[in-house]
């Protein structure tokens, strides 16, 4: 169940990261250049992924239970 919880929760943050919500350049955006078409269309780059988790004393088994929920996040998104 723990596990289940971690990687729901990688899921809501890497969706947020994601999303690319906000208004933020909405005029850029709407025309853009060659450089950033021929980025779009590029095949997405592996990325790292970093988290302070407790992997010893009382919260180690928690904290390896979130370890295995970024690193099956992480095998299934690259």
């Amino acid at each position: 169940m723990k596990r289940v919880i971690a990687i729901l929760a990688l899921a809501g943050i890497i969706s947020s990261a994601c999303s690319g919500g906000g208004t933020a350049g909405t005029a850029a955006s709407a025309a853009p250049s060659a450089k950033a078409a021929a980025t779009a269309t590029a095949a997405p780059k592996a990325f790292k992924l970093g988290a302070l988790i407790p992997l010893t004393g009382p919260s180690g088994a928690t904290g390896q239970d979130m370890k295995d929920g970024y690193e099956l996040a992480k095998e299934q998104i690259n």
